[in-house]
């Protein structure tokens, strides 16, 4: 039942945020986002996957497939979030999942966006609860 109210709830978060530009110029709007993504110029240069893949082969996956890729990361980075803990820590793992995920399968990305998912990271790391154990001799004793 709390996966229902979860997905109801984005996707009511995402339609009162998407709407207003889908009401204004849909065409507009997936060519400004979607579109853009996969015609997206590919670097040769850059710190991913498929540069990688470029430089042992000689080709470069279609956009298309970076772009089903990039979805099924979201999904299963979403799933994984939601099944953990509810805290500011999982939220920014989740973050740190679905950025590396795209950074690494993406046409561009370069040192600095690695260093964001590195910073997002210590952000989760420093929100995590620190227990100690418990001393297992006195600290100090009663005098008698």
């Amino acid at each position: 039942m709390n996966i229902i109210r979860g997905v109801t709830a984005g996707f009511l978060v995402a339609t009162g945020f998407f709407l207003p530009f889908i009401l204004w110029d849909a065409r507009a709007l997936y060519g400004s986002t979607i579109q853009s993504l996969i015609d997206l110029s590919f670097r040769p240069d850059a710190l991913t996957l498929p540069s990688l893949f470029n430089y042992w082969f000689g080709y470069f996956p279609p956009g298309w497939l970076l772009c089903v890729l990039y979805v099924i990361i979201w999904v299963l980075a979403s799933i994984w979030t939601f099944k953990r803990s509810k805290s500011a820590a999982t939220w920014l793992d989740g973050v740190v999942l679905t950025f590396w995920g795209f950074f690494l399968l993406g046409k561009q990305a370069f040192c600095n966006y690695y260093f964001l998912i590195s910073g997002v990271l210590l952000l989760s790391i420093a929100d995590r609860p620190v227990t100690f154990p418990a001393p297992s001799v006195p600290v100090c004793s009663q005098a008698e």
